[in-house]
Parts: structure tokens; C-alpha cells; sequence
């Protein structure tokens, strides 16, 4: 007999499947249980119903990145920008691997208000501590240049399961995504224009002592 940390995850792993096939109009209690092969009871006691099993998946399935916050995680010979860059192009090849992930991120853009907000949440919680690490010129830039970032690669993998090109790039193609991979990392680079002392990450255990 499965011990309920081995059923949620078998819960999770149909619920991933029928996200990919179906979307999300396609998740119901009884369509995951019967899959599953668990009962409605165990799905209703765990997660409330369809809505919690997809807050579930969106804060757990890596739906957002997970950017590791230690400065030790910067790689050989590369500022945070360029580690940004990659992080960002590794998150890309996942979410573009993922269909059960594109068809969350797309309920939520297209009027799902519970999704929508679910999204936000996660979303904020995933990434507003990293942005409070990463020290551009003021706060605003940073949350509003990972915004715009992160949200033009959204539309980019969303615009290529929907087969349509973006300004001539075919994002079909291994090499369209190489191209926008090669401009995230340029972009990511154009943040750093500000003086050097403002572009290292923050240390939050270092204080700074009022003159006297």
C-alpha cells in the first residue's frame, strides 16, 4: 500500500498529464481520482477540490524559477547578470518542455481570476526575495526589469504552442530559441550600465553605520 506522500505525488503526476492533454478545463476531482486510482475523499481531505490541486501544482512543479540566492552560486568567472542570463535560459528550456506548465501559465493570462491570482502569489513569493538581492540602480528597476523579462519569455513560449512566429523568429526551431537565449543574455547585460558598487548582490547580513 502507497503511503500518502507516495499517492499525493502519483495525484501530481496525473494531474501533470491531464494538464498537458486536456488543459486545465480538463482537471476534475473525478477525472485525477480515477486516473490516480485513489478517492474522491483523499483529494477532497488534501486539497480541497480542483482549485487546491492546481495551487499545488503551481507551488510545486517549478512552474516559476528558483533562483539560488547564495552569491557562491554566481559560476566561475561571471558577475550575476551573466548568471541571471543562464538561469533565466534554463528556465525557458523547462517551461518550453513543460506543456502541463504552458497550459497553467495560459489560464491564468486569459481570465481565470482564481489561476490568475494563484500565479501572483507564487510568482512573488518565488522571486521577490532574488529581486531584493539583485541591486540594480533602485528597486523599481529591478522588479520591473525581471517583470518584463520574465513575462516576454511567457508570451514567446506561448506564441510557439500556438505554432506562430515572433518578428520573423520561428520558435519552432532549435534555432529561433538559440537566438532569443543569445539576446536574454545581451539584455541581462544592459542592466549592469549602472556604477559596479550598485550591481553586486545585496548582503542582507552587512549593515552600514550611521557617520558621526
Amino acid at each position: 500500500m502507497d503511503n500518502p506522500q507516495q499517492t499525493r505525488q502519483r495525484i501530481m503526476t496525473v494531474l501533470e498529464e491531464v494538464l498537458a492533454e486536456d488543459g486545465t478545463q480538463g482537471v476534475s476531482v473525478s477525472v485525477i481520482a480515477q486516473k490516480a486510482q485513489v478517492s474522491k475523499g483523499f483529494i477532497y481531505n488534501h486539497y480541497g477540490g480542483v482549485p487546491g490541486l492546481l495551487a499545488y501544482y503551481i507551488q510545486h512543479s517549478g512552474l516559476f524559477p528558483s533562483f539560488t540566492l547564495e552569491p557562491s552560486a554566481l559560476g566561475q568567472g561571471g558577475d550575476e547578470l551573466s548568471w541571471l542570463a543562464r538561469q533565466l535560459s534554463q528556465y525557458v528550456r523547462q517551461l518550453r518542455a513543460s506543456k502541463a506548465s504552458r497550459a497553467v501559465l495560459k489560464a491564468g493570462l486569459v481570465g481565470d481570476a482564481t489561476l490568475s491570482e494563484l500565479i501572483n502569489q507564487t510568482q512573488h513569493q518565488a522571486l521577490g526575495q532574488f529581486t531584493q538581492r539583485l541591486v540594480l540602480p533602485e528597486e523599481a528597476g529591478r522588479r520591473a526589469s525581471l517583470a518584463l523579462l520574465l513575462g516576454g519569455l511567457y508570451y514567446l513560449t506561448l506564441m510557439a504552442d500556438a505554432n506562430q512566429p515572433m518578428l520573423g523568429i520561428d520558435l519552432r526551431s532549435e534555432a529561433g530559441w538559440q537566438g532569443v537565449e543569445a539576446s536574454l543574455q545581451r539584455l541581462c547585460q544592459q542592466l549592469g550600465k549602472a556604477p559596479r558598487g550598485e550591481r553586486r548582490l545585496a548582503d542582507p547580513s552587512a549593515s552600514v553605520s550611521p557617520s558621526r
